[in-house]
């Protein structure tokens, strides 16, 4: 990538931070941060106008297009390209009949969710759509947790939809204001808090044990973090790295 193929540099946060390492770590096995969504369609389905959305959305939140690298002194950073091109396949399945198509479907499925992504060749997501007759499709939405977060992804899968159906959307917060208001942080009263949090604990009630003692935004469900004008990108759970 040229310099002049570059608009932003951005750091990460911790959570990034630590499924990077994680990513670079161990890249002969399964990648265990990818992550898929599968939607079916009922109703036409103009996939050159979905191809058009996708693209629209990457625009709109040029933080899903980023690649990873390093700078000299080995910190890791997200580099947003200038274009994003989001790889994009279409299979056709009509000709099988339902019970063949269902297992193609799934094999599919299982052999884009195996492919792993290169951290340092973006962007880390691609779209697979699934002719399964003239009105069904199935789209395959394969990312790497690096770029979304549960919280982000609905957000994403809203938009989409809202793009392909001919929506104006409005301003989004730029991540590097996220990023910005992170770096601001008190880490250290924050590591108070999330110790005070954690005090007690003994590991015995697994994970969701914590999770019930964790912040207003997983306690409210997604829908808290969304009508609170939630960006996409890494934002709950941040601390967790540290």
């Amino acid at each position: 990538m040229t310099r002049g193929s570059i608009v932003d540099v951005l750091r990460l946060t911790p959570m990034q931070e630590g499924m990077l390492f994680h990513a670079l770590y161990d890249v002969d096995g399964p990648d265990v941060y990818m992550v898929q969504q599968v939607f079916d369609v009922a109703g036409p389905l103009d996939v050159e106008r979905l191809r058009g959305a996708v693209q629209a959305l990457v625009v709109r939140h040029p933080n899903l297009g980023v690649s990873f690298s390093q700078v000299s002194d080995g910190q890791p950073v997200q580099v947003v390209p200038a274009e994003v091109c989001v790889p994009w396949s279409v299979v056709d399945l009509g000709g099988l009949g339902e019970d063949a198509a269902r297992v193609e479907l799934e094999r599919l499925g299982r052999r884009e969710y195996g492919r792993r992504f290169d951290p340092a060749s973006g962007p880390l997501l691609r779209l697979m759509v699934v002719r399964l007759g003239r009105e069904r499709h199935c789209l395959l939405l394969t990312s790497h947790h690096l770029l979304l977060d549960g919280w982000s992804t609905p957000i994403v899968a809203r938009e989409l939809f809202a793009l392909y159906a001919g929506a104006v959307l409005g301003r989004v917060t730029p991540f590097r204001e996220f990023l910005g208001w992170l770096g601001r942080q008190d880490v250290r009263a924050a590591r108070g808090r999330g110790g005070g949090s954690l005090r007690g604990w003994t590991g015995r009630r697994g994970w969701w044990g914590w999770r019930r003692r964790g912040c207003r935004g997983c306690r409210g469900g997604w829908w808290w973090r969304r009508r609170r004008g939630c960006r996409v990108g890494w934002g709950c759970g941040r601390g967790s790295w540290g």
